[in-house]
C-alpha cells in the first residue's frame, strides 16, 4: 500500500473527515494528496501553485460529502471527499 493508501485507511479508522486530491489533467498529472479537514495536506503533495487553492475547494466539497473534477487554468483536479460512515443510535425502543 502506498503512502496516500496508508493515509486513507488511518484516516477512516480515526473516523475523520477529508478529501483525496488527484491531478488529471496537465502538467503535475498523477500527483496526490490527502487533505483532512482541519489540519490541510497530511499526505502526499500538490503543486504550489495549486496547493492552497485546492485544499480550500475540498474542504467545501467536504462540508457537503460531494466529489467533483474541478479546473485549475491548465490542470483538472479530481476531489473526493471521504467521510466517516454515520452512526445510528436508538434510544428508548421497545
Amino acid at each position: 500500500m502506498d503512502m496516500i493508501g496508508r493515509a486513507v485507511s488511518d484516516l477512516i479508522s480515526r473516523e475523520r473527515l477529508g478529501a483525496a486530491a488527484t491531478v488529471v489533467v496537465g502538467p503535475s498529472i498523477g500527483d496526490k494528496a490527502l487533505i483532512e479537514a482541519g489540519e490541510g495536506i497530511v499526505a502526499g503533495s500538490l503543486p504550489d501553485h495549486l496547493a492552497e487553492s485546492v485544499a480550500a475547494d475540498a474542504y467545501q466539497l467536504m462540508e457537503v460529502e460531494q466529489n467533483r473534477t474541478l479546473d485549475y487554468g491548465e490542470e483538472s483536479v479530481y476531489i473526493e471527499t471521504i467521510a466517516p460512515q454515520p452512526r445510528l443510535v436508538i434510544i428508548g425502543a421497545v
